[in-house]
């Protein structure tokens, strides 16, 4: 019994790892891209103070991150596991996959860039004013 609980507590304090980093790591990125100085992603005591000053915005901001990021991750790992999609692009010829391949960036650059967008419309809606200086 001891063994499954300390293997639990370690399970549980990873898992709680990966939720503080996973709620900093956006809005370190936003302070950055605030004050263009890419030092400013590793003040962890004013980004830290920033999250307790404003915990619901920037977890909604962290949410949108990931449930944004998830299309684009589909979509760029789909070229590694088009062969299996479509079998026959073995028999295309180079010039065809390369139009295939543009055809399928194009598309990706649509939905992707959409959903960059308004993921950086959102952080800056939630950014304050702080985060500026």
């Amino acid at each position: 019994m001891n063994r499954r609980s300390s293997a639990r507590s370690a399970v549980s304090s990873a898992d709680s790892l990966f939720m503080l980093v996973m709620l900093y790591v956006p809005m370190a990125q936003i302070r950055q891209a605030a004050t263009g100085d890419w030092q400013r992603f590793f003040q962890f005591r004013l980004v830290g103070a920033i999250i307790c000053r404003r915990p619901l915005a920037c977890l909604g901001v962290a949410i949108c991150h990931v449930i944004l990021s998830i299309p684009v991750s589909v979509l760029k790992t789909i070229p590694y596991f088009l062969a299996h999609l479509k079998p026959e692009i073995d028999a295309m010829t180079d010039a065809q996959l390369v139009q295939l391949l543009n055809s399928f960036y194009l598309r990706t650059g649509l939905l992707g860039f959409p959903c960059f967008a308004f993921s950086g419309f959102w952080r800056r809606a939630s950014m304050p004013a702080a985060w500026c200086v």
